[in-house]
C-alpha cells in the first residue's frame, strides 16, 4: 500500500539510499526531497504538499554519484551523510536568494554567507571549514571545476579548538556515577538476562541506587552499555568510531604471566586497522579497570551469544543491534541530564563525552611517558596531536598561570622565596602539584609489596630522625622505609594486585627462612611473628583467592621478588627496625 501511494504522489523508493553513519546508526538519505522546493519531508511529498522544481536531471546524477561512491568504497557511509545534509543546507540558501543550482556564483556566494555567520560569532571558523569542504566534495562528485573554490575564503588550519581534558573535580563527579551504574545494572542483568532482554521500552526492569535514593530504569541495558562504552573510553582512550566497531575479543597472552585483550577496529580515515588493547600487567592503571571489562565481556556475551559479535551492543524487545550515538545521546539527555545534572568549575554543564575522554588519556601518558609513547597509544600523527590533544585543562591551565604570575609578584616585591610567597599569598597547594598528583598515584609503593597513603607525614619525621642520629641520611627528607612497622600502621594501604601480592608472599617466605640464622626460636619470634601473624591473619583472607592462586604460582614458577632473594636483607630490615 505504501508503494502505490509514493508512485501516486512521485515519491520513488529507488531515490532513497540507506547508509550507516557515522553513530552507527542507519541514515535514509531521500533524494526525493530535493526534486521538490523547499527539500519537505517524504511525508508531505507522499499527502501530495510539495512544489516540483524541475531541477531532476541533476537530482539524478548526484544520486547516482553518491551510489556509485558508497559502492566503490571511495566514500564512506558517514562522509555522504555530510555531504546530503550540506547539499539540503545549500539548496535552501539557493532558493531563498534565487540562485542557480551548482554554479560557480552560487558556490562562491553560500561559502560567503557562511563565513560571514563567523564573523558575527554565530559559528566557529572550524564549522566554516566542514562545510565549505564538504561542498566542495559534492561539486566534484559532479564533475564541478575544483578552481571554482579558488574565489572562496579559506581560514587557517590552525585555527581551531582542540578538545579539552577532564579536570580532576570533573572525573570525580563523573567516573564514580559511571562505575556503580554499571556495576548495580549489570550485577541485575546477569541475575535474569532474559527479563531485560524481552523488556520494552516503557517497561521499568532496573532500579540504580544512589546518594541514597532509588531510580527506576527503563532501557536499563541500553544504560548499562552507555555507562560501559564512556568507561572503555576512559580505560583505552580510543575515539567513538573504534568503540562502535570493536569486536568481543578472546583472551591472548604474550606471556605466561599476562593476560591480554586485542580488540581490532579498522580507522576510517587513515584506512588502517589498529588493535584496542586491554591486559593486567604490572603498570600502575586502576586494578578494577580488568575487573570491569571482563564483567563487560560477560554482558556482551548475554546480550549476542553469536559469533564474532560487536562489544558493544543493546537489546529491547529481544531484538539486538550495534550500540549507536543516538543511544549515547539519548542517555545523556533522558537520564543523565534529568536526574544528575553536574557543571564543572566554570558553571558549564558537564557531560561524558568520548573525545575529552581521549584527550584526558593523551595528557595522562604524555606527563608520565613522552611524546612518542603518546602517539603510538592514540595511533595519530603529530600534526593531529598537536591540533586536537594537546591544551589540557582551560580551568586548570588558568589557575596555574594565575598561580605564577601572583607568585612571581610577591617574590619581586619582598624579594622573598617561592615558599615565602605562597605562604603569603595562602596558597596551600598549587593547581601544578595536585595536578601532578592525580596523574602520578598518591600512593608511595614499600619494598615488601604494601603501600603508604603518608609516606612523608609523621612517622617520617621520627624515621628521619633515627637516620640522622645513625648517619644515614644525606640531610635530604625520606619517606619513612620502617619496613616491618608497615604492618598495622593506619596508612598501610593492600592493593589486589599479582605483582604486589608476590611481593608480599616473597618477603614472608624470606621472613620464614630467616629462622636457621637466628640464634633461637625466642629471638626469631621477637623480630617476625607479629609480622608473620598479621600478614596471615589480618591480610591474606582480605585478598582474593584468585589474586593469591596466581601471586603462590608466580612463586613457584619464578621464585621470589629480586628484593627478597637474599636472606640476610630480612636481618637487616630487623636490625633497622629494632634500632
Amino acid at each position: 500500500m505504501m508503494s502505490s501511494l509514493s508512485y501516486l504522489h512521485n515519491w520513488r523508493p529507488e531515490l532513497q539510499l540507506t547508509v550507516l553513519n557515522g553513530t552507527n546508526n542507519l541514515r535514509h538519505l531521500d533524494f526525493n526531497r530535493l526534486l521538490y522546493r523547499g527539500v519537505p519531508s517524504a511525508k508531505e511529498i507522499i499527502s501530495g504538499n510539495g512544489i516540483f522544481a524541475f531541477r531532476e536531471e541533476i537530482v539524478l546524477t548526484l544520486k547516482n554519484r553518491f551510489e556509485e561512491a558508497l559502492q566503490s568504497g571511495s566514500l564512506s557511509g558517514p562522509t555522504l551523510v555530510n555531504y546530503y545534509v550540506e547539499v539540503l543546507r545549500y539548496i535552501h540558501y539557493c532558493e531563498k536568494n534565487d540562485l542557480e543550482l551548482f554554479t560557480h556564483s552560487s558556490a562562491v556566494q553560500y561559502c560567503d554567507f557562511l563565513y560571514q555567520r563567523v564573523l558575527r560569532r554565530e559559528t566557529k571558523s572550524t564549522a566554516y571549514s566542514s562545510q565549505r569542504s564538504k561542498l566542495n566534495g559534492v561539486f566534484s562528485l559532479l564533475d564541478k571545476p575544483q578552481k571554482w573554490f579558488d574565489d572562496v575564503i579559506v581560514t587557517s588550519r590552525d585555527d581551531i579548538e582542540p578538545f579539552e581534558a577532564y579536570s580532576q573535580s570533573d572525573l570525580k563527579q563523573l567516573l564514580p556515577l559511571l562505575r556503580a551504574l554499571f556495576k548495580q545494572t549489570s550485577k541485575q542483568f546477569l541475575a535474569s538476562p532474559d527479563k531485560h532482554r524481552i523488556a520494552y521500552k516503557n517497561v521499568q526492569t532496573m532500579n540504580f541506587r544512589w546518594n541514597g535514593k532509588y531510580y527506576p530504569l527503563c532501557t536499563g541495558i541500553n544504560k548499562m552499555m552507555s555507562a560501559a562504552t564512556f568507561l572503555l573510553a576512559y580505560y583505552t582512550f580510543s575515539n567513538s568510531t573504534q568503540l562502535y566497531n570493536l569486536h568481543r575479543p578472546s583472551r591472548t597472552s604474550y606471556s605466561s604471566k599476562d593476560t591480554w585483550y586485542s580488540m581490532p577496529a579498522f580507522k576510517r580515515r587513515s584506512f588502517k586497522v589498529i588493535h584496542v588493547e586491554m591486559g593486567k600487567h604490572s603498570i600502575d592503571i586502576p586494578k578494577y579497570s580488568m575487573e570491569f571489562f571482563d564483567k563487560l565481556l560477560e554482558v556482551s556475551q548475554c546480550i549476542d551469544r553469536s559469533e564474532n559479535a560487536l562489544l558493544l551492543g543493546i537489546c529491547i524487545g529481544h531484538k539486538y543491534r550495534p550500540l549507536s550515538g543516538r543511544t549515547l545521546t539519548d542517555f545523556i539527555n533522558s537520564f543523565l541530564k534529568k536526574y544528575f545534572p553536574m557543571f564543572d568549575n566554570r558553571g558549564r554543564e558537564l557531560r561524558p563525552q568520548i573525545s575529552r575522554f581521549r584527550e584526558t588519556g593523551s595528557q595522562l601518558i604524555e606527563y608520565n611517558q613522552g611524546d612518542i609513547a603518546r602517539g603510538d597509544l592514540l595511533n595519530n600523527t603529530l600534526a593531529t596531536r598537536k591540533r586536537h590533544y594537546s591544551t589540557g585543562n582551560k580551568h586548570e591551565n588558568q589557575k596555574m598561570t594565575q598561580e605564577t604570575a601572583l607568585i612571581r609578584a610577591v617574590q619581586a616585591k619582598n624579594k622573598s622565596s617561592i615558599s615565602e610567597a605562597r605562604k603569603k599569598l595562602d596558597i596551600k597547594i598549587l593547581t601544578l602539584e595536585e595536578y601532578t598528583k592525580r596523574l602520578v598515584p598518591g600512593l608511595s609503593r614499600s619494598a615488601h609489596g604494601s603501600h603508604c597513603k603518608e609516606p612523608f607525614g609523621l612517622k617520617s619525621e621520627k624515621f628521619n630522625r633515627k637516620a640522622k642520629k645513625h648517619k644515614l641520611s644525606t640531610g635530604k627528607r625520606v619517606a619513612c622505609a620502617d619496613l616491618l612497622k608497615c604492618f598495622g600502621c593506619e596508612h598501610q594501604v593492600i592493593v589486589q594486585s599479582v605483582d604486589d601480592i608476590w611481593c608480599l608472599l616473597s618477603f614472608k617466605e624470606s621472613i620464614e627462612e630467616s629462622l636457621y640464622l637466628h640464634l633461637d626460636i625466642y629471638h626469631y619470634k621477637k623480630n617476625y611473628e607479629k609480622t608473620v601473624i598479621y600478614i596471615e591473619e589480618k591480610i591474606l583472607p582480605k585478598i582474593s583467592k584468585k589474586i593469591i592462586q596466581e601471586a603462590e604460582l608466580k612463586l613457584l614458577d619464578i621464585g621470589r621478588h629480586p628484593l627478597w632473594k637474599a636472606i640476610d636483607t630480612v636481618l637487616f630490615t630487623a636490625q633497622e627496625g629494632s634500632q
